[in-house]
């Protein structure tokens, strides 16, 4: 197990410009963080008093907005997250790239299609596993014993393929490593125990940052520390993509531009 914990955590220091560079990524996060915090704090239809209900129209409308921004600044963090990944593969000590938004933003619109490639295709399975179990099966426990931890695993399937796919993607900045899966394999062949290392260490950097955006959110002072946070997580997923991609046995597969298409 080859990954750097501590590194994951501190490479943001050396560079001199950490905190503007640092800054403007945060700045880019305010909806995202806004966006969650509405998510989290969405009224109940069904226990909401009757004269607040009145201004559900006006938070469905505040929500729809907010999420729209927050999805198009999101392009540009996700495009800044492939091109530190892209950098700190070819170079463990690569500083933070310079914010060139034109750049991000193509780079945040390739991985976005990408992921709605996913998603259809992973709708598509789980609709086929459910018509093909309603044609064979009759009994209704049968049918769910079969279906549910069936559309379990192909979900969770789906999300490590996807992480990957993005780890290809991030080696070379080209839309159709998205969808490389002899890498992805050559990433994961005679380095399975790295591999749970990185997947446990996304999953448990993602479950902390939630519950710690969630407790901030109950002050004013904590909401406007999560944007900061958000971004924080980003970086340290980085790094940790980067350190994963490096130690794949057959590293020299790895693209050594970071030239975009």
């Amino acid at each position: 197990m080859k990954i750097d914990i501590e590194q994951a955590f501190t490479y943001l220091k050396n560079d001199e410009h950490w905190v503007r560079k640092f800054l403007t990524g945060s700045c880019l996060c305010i909806f995202p963080a806004l966006l969650q915090l509405l998510a989290d704090f969405m009224p109940d239809t069904g226990k909401t008093p009757k004269p607040q209900m009145e201004y559900l129209g006006l938070y469905v409308a505040i929500f729809l907005i907010v999420g729209l921004l927050g999805v198009f600044c999101s392009l540009f963090t996700c495009g800044y997250q492939a091109k530190n990944i892209n950098m700190r593969i070819k170079n463990k000590d690569s500083l933070l790239p310079d914010w060139k938004f034109w750049e991000c933003f193509v780079l945040g619109i390739k991985a976005t299609i990408a992921v709605i490639v996913y998603i259809i295709a992973l709708i598509a399975v789980i609709a086929g596993i459910f018509y093909v179990c309603k044609m064979l099966i009759a009994d209704k426990i049968i049918f769910v014993i079969f279906t549910v931890p069936g559309s379990i695993l192909v979900s969770i399937a789906a999300i490590l393929i996807m992480n990957l796919g993005f780890a290809s993607f991030s080696t070379d900045l080209k839309f159709s490593s998205y969808f490389n899966f002899g890498r992805m394999k050559k990433f994961v062949k005679n380095n399975v125990l790295t591999f749970l290392l990185y997947i446990v260490l996304i999953a448990g950097l993602t479950v902390l940052t939630s519950m710690a955006t969630g407790i901030l959110s109950i002050t004013i002072i904590g909401i406007v520390a999560v944007p900061f946070i958000l971004f924080y997580q980003y970086m340290i997923t980085c790094d940790i993509v980067a350190q994963f991609v490096r130690t794949a046995p057959e590293f020299d597969v790895i693209p050594k531009t970071g030239e975009t298409e």
